[in-house]
């Protein structure tokens, strides 16, 4: 950020004076946090005081002075990195956020929508927190930081077709906008495609039109490229950026189009207030729940429920790859489904939840599971099902007994 000029100096004075009560100092970096909000209040005292002190609410309601000390869940901390690396040529540290690989939809979807939107928080302050690095090493105020957003692997409509998840991106970009003016020097969105513009065409009413000016949409390389090499050296970019810093984030350090992931993600699993762990089974995909079987004559027991449509269901034996509870698709969104399985001998069992017939739509499975001894007869209380397609059924298993509650 531009140092103030001369008006802008008598200005400050002024703003400051009307801040007594919050006893600031008049350190050069005071300062520049001050002239932060004046500007982005194009001077009008009046609403640059609103800013701050609605500001300074916010970071004593949201504990955000303390909120470094503060560890997310690893789900977030795994599957939602960013990496705060390397700096311009001017000193201002460069945010790179892969934002592709960001399912919101399923944060939302697992409960865990507050936390995200807490991390985010928290990401915000890294970068204040390398700008106070970078000011002390250069030996003047670095107020402001470079954004990099890499769609690779981004799923537009799935993050569109979810309400919550448009939400909470929204919720995070108003924070921005409101608790942190004047600190975006610009941002790039490299290699876009053109279903993000759908996304942006949402974000678009909640940016002025100073942040928007500085945001940069590209799907050609030579060009995004070159723009970051005007402002950055080489050495400061990673590998997907075409640069040679490491990065810690693991789709940063492949070249452009060489990362793969992984086709099944660990999945999300949170506890809900019934005492149900909850996790979300992608489109096409399966979710499976190993149980080690210590004693021959113990029984898995299990209740599961799904919120919305059906979810395919069967157990197998790992020694002998069979299913010993063959496969049936279950209406647990009817009711929850509850079951036990009498084992014969021991070994390492799995429950299989299948969502692989399903080809647009997840579902959010919400399931207890126990491995009980035998000899005790703790058996639920239960009903011989028949096998049908389309019902709760767990097949003409003689061990099996289930039922719907």
């Amino acid at each position: 950020m531009a140092a103030p000029t001369l008006i802008e100096l008598e200005i400050l004075a002024k703003f400051q004076d009307k801040l007594k009560d919050l006893n600031f100092d008049g350190a050069k970096d005071t300062q520049m946090f001050l002239m932060r909000f004046l500007r982005a209040r194009n001077h009008n005292l009046t609403k640059a005081e609103d800013m701050l002190r609605k500001h300074l609410e916010w970071r004593a309601a949201n504990h955000i002075d303390s909120l470094l000390n503060w560890t997310p869940p690893k789900a977030l901390i795994d599957e939602y990195k960013y990496d705060v690396a390397g700096f311009d040529k001017q000193g201002c540290p460069i945010l790179i956020a892969p934002f592709g690989t960001w399912d919101v939809r399923r944060v939302c979807e697992n409960g865990l929508k507050q936390e995200y939107v807490k991390y985010v928080d928290q990401l915000f302050l890294h970068v204040t927190q390398a700008m106070k690095e970078s000011s002390v090493i250069r030996g003047t105020p670095i107020t402001q930081f470079i954004c990099i957003m890499v769609p690779d692997e981004f799923p537009a409509f799935r993050q569109m077709s979810s309400p919550q998840a448009v939400d909470t991106v929204l919720e995070t970009v108003r924070r921005f906008e409101a608790n942190y003016p004047e600190t975006l020097k610009c941002a790039f969105v490299v290699d876009a495609p053109k279903v993000f513009n759908l996304i942006f065409n949402v974000i678009k009413p909640l940016l002025n039109s100073t942040t928007l000016g500085k945001v940069t949409i590209s799907s050609n390389e030579k060009e995004w490229k070159s723009a970051l090499l005007n402002l950055i050296d080489e050495d400061q970019l990673c590998a997907r950026l075409g640069g040679s810093r490491p990065s810690r984030v693991p789709i940063l350090n492949a070249e452009r189009g060489a990362y793969k992931s992984p086709k099944n993600k660990e999945s999300i699993i949170v506890e809900d207030q019934e005492g149900f762990l909850a996790v979300t089974i992608g489109a096409g995909q399966t979710f499976k729940l190993q149980q080690d079987v210590e004693k021959d004559t113990s029984q898995i027991c299990w209740t599961f429920k799904t919120d919305s449509h059906d979810i395919g269901f069967s157990i197998t034996l790992e020694d002998s790859n069979k299913e010993v509870v063959q496969y049936s698709r279950v209406n647990s969104h009817v009711e929850p489904h509850v079951g036990a399985f009498r084992c014969e001998k021991s070994g390492n069992y799995t429950l299989v939840f299948d969502n692989t017939f399903s080809r647009f739509r997840s579902k959010v499975l919400r399931y207890k599971v126990v491995v009980e001894d035998g000899s005790k007869g703790n058996m639920p209380a239960s009903t011989n099902v028949d096998d049908d397609s389309t019902g709760n059924s767990s097949g003409n298993n003689s061990d099996v007994e289930s039922t719907s509650l």
